[in-house]
This record gives C-alpha cells, sequence and structure tokens, in this order.
C-alpha cells in the first residue's frame, strides 16, 4: 500500500479542520446569532453571551406590510401562558400601527417588552424580514425560528414546552 504523501496529508487535515469547524457552527440552531447579539448589545445594551437562564426574544415587526403576519404574531404573544421567560421585541413606531391595543395588553402581561422604534435591526445581519425567535441559555443560542405564517403553530407548540 502507497504511504500518501505530504500534500495529501495536508489536504486532509484541511479538510478535517474545516469539517469540525462548520460542525461546531452548525450546532448552534442558530445562523445569525453573532449580528443577533451586535444589535442586543449595541441597541438594548444586553450582552446575550452572558445570559444564563431561558431567555426568548420574540421580534416582532409592528409596522410592515404584512398585516396577517402582525396580527398573527402579536396574538401568538397574547395567546401564550407562561410569559417569563419571553422578552417581545416589537420593531417600528406604535405611532404608527393599528394594533395599539394588542400592544399596550402585551406590555401589561410582560415582565420586559423592548422597543426599536428606529427599526435599527435591520441595521445588522439577523435574519430579520419576518418575525423571528431567538432562544437563548447560557449565552449559546438554543433555537431560531424565521416565523412564518404557517410555523405560528409549531412556535406556540414550542413556546409552551420551555422549561427553565
Amino acid at each position: 500500500m502507497k504511504t500518501p504523501s505530504i500534500l495529501q496529508r495536508l489536504i486532509l487535515l484541511i479538510s478535517c479542520f474545516s469539517f469540525v469547524n462548520c460542525t461546531q457552527y452548525n450546532n448552534s440552531n442558530c445562523i445569525y446569532y453573532e449580528g443577533f447579539g451586535y444589535y442586543m448589545q449595541d441597541v438594548f445594551n444586553i450582552n446575550v453571551k452572558k445570559i444564563k437562564k431561558n431567555k426568548i426574544y420574540y421580534l416582532v415587526p409592528i409596522t410592515n406590510n404584512c398585516d396577517m403576519c402582525v396580527y398573527l404574531n402579536l396574538n401568538l404573544l397574547l395567546g401564550i401562558e407562561k410569559t417569563n421567560d419571553i422578552i417581545p421585541v416589537l420593531i417600528g413606531s406604535e405611532k404608527e400601527t393599528d394594533y395599539s391595543r394588542e400592544i399596550n395588553v402585551i406590555k401589561r402581561k410582560y415582565k420586559l417588552v423592548l422597543n426599536d422604534k428606529k427599526s435599527e435591526v435591520l441595521n445588522y445581519e439577523t435574519g430579520f424580514l419576518k418575525p423571528v425567535l431567538y432562544h437563548i441559555k447560557n449565552g449559546r443560542c438554543k433555537k431560531y425560528f424565521e416565523i412564518t405564517d404557517f410555523k405560528i403553530k409549531t412556535v406556540k407548540q414550542y413556546l409552551s414546552h420551555i422549561k427553565n
């Protein structure tokens, strides 16, 4: 049997190293976590890498052209019973929305509600085109959802089963 050349060994080593790095990255379940971290730090002064307990950031546009999308997501937030770990992040100005009543109820229901009035999230790589959810524990992203209208039921089930 022929011994592999130095070049073949080098190629094999580089391939293995690349595979290990990609595997570690994909295990995070959160392709936009780094950009989300920068966004949270810059806009809200929250370092997501220091979060120990479950925190679920649910980013919802309150001013966009997708009325059904806003309606479905706000109603999902209104219908959740266990809210301790969930932090709604409302994107857009409340002055420019038709959902003031729902937003006021959400503000009373949740311990903390963040508001990105200037939609600064759009300046970061966060995956925010539709509502998104980041589930963080021990400084790592456990789960990431891009919430289309068809995933509302899945997200609701996921949120109802979160344990600290």
